[in-house]
């Protein structure tokens, strides 16, 4: 998850999504890795749960050529 911090301009990590494979690190740095500019992280990350069926339906409306979203990760 992105979010502007503190009023300002820039986006900043501020979560994951808990996926129970790997480590919090672990997904900071492969995110950090696909990102173009030098990320932001939050001091303290929120951790999100797993999207519901419902959830991911939705979301695939906003995405029917899949660019940023998978029918089976």
């Amino acid at each position: 998850m992105f979010e502007k911090m503190d009023g300002g301009r820039e986006f900043s990590l501020t979560g994951t999504m808990e996926d129970g494979n790997s480590s919090v690190e672990e997904k900071v740095r492969v995110i950090k890795e696909q990102c173009r500019w030098d990320l932001k992280i939050a001091p303290e990350l929120k951790i999100l749960g797993t999207p519901t069926m419902d959830e991911l339906a939705i979301l695939r409306l906003f995405d029917p050529h899949k660019f940023f979203l998978m029918e089976n990760p």
